[in-house]
């Protein structure tokens, strides 16, 4: 199989399964079989029925932003220095523009 960077993958799902566009479950089973997992047309029905990927992700923040649950230190600490490295690039781009 040949070297694609995420990107590349979605770009190319998205470019020749239309369907893909407009439907993340859609586009996530595409992803996944284009890596080679091989879905029966049972679980990809039961997939489609489970949350979404993004509902719990987003659930989970939540959560934790409650105090609740926390990561490990270190993958607490690695998202403090993601989420203070984004502020600084989002003032930086502000400040770019107002000039």
């Amino acid at each position: 199989m040949l070297k694609f960077n995420p990107e590349q993958i979605v770009a190319k799902i998205l470019k020749d399964w239309p369907e893909t566009r407009n439907d993340d479950i859609a586009l996530i089973l595409m992803v996944w079989k284009w890596q080679g997992l091989d879905l029966t047309e049972n679980q990809i029905a039961l997939i489609k029925k489970c949350l979404h990927p993004e509902t719990i992700t987003r659930i989970r923040r939540k959560i934790q932003a409650e105090g609740l649950f926390k990561g490990d230190k270190f993958r607490q600490a690695q998202r403090t220095f993601f989420r203070t490295r984004m502020r600084q690039n989002f003032r930086e781009e502000k400040q770019g523009l107002e000039k």
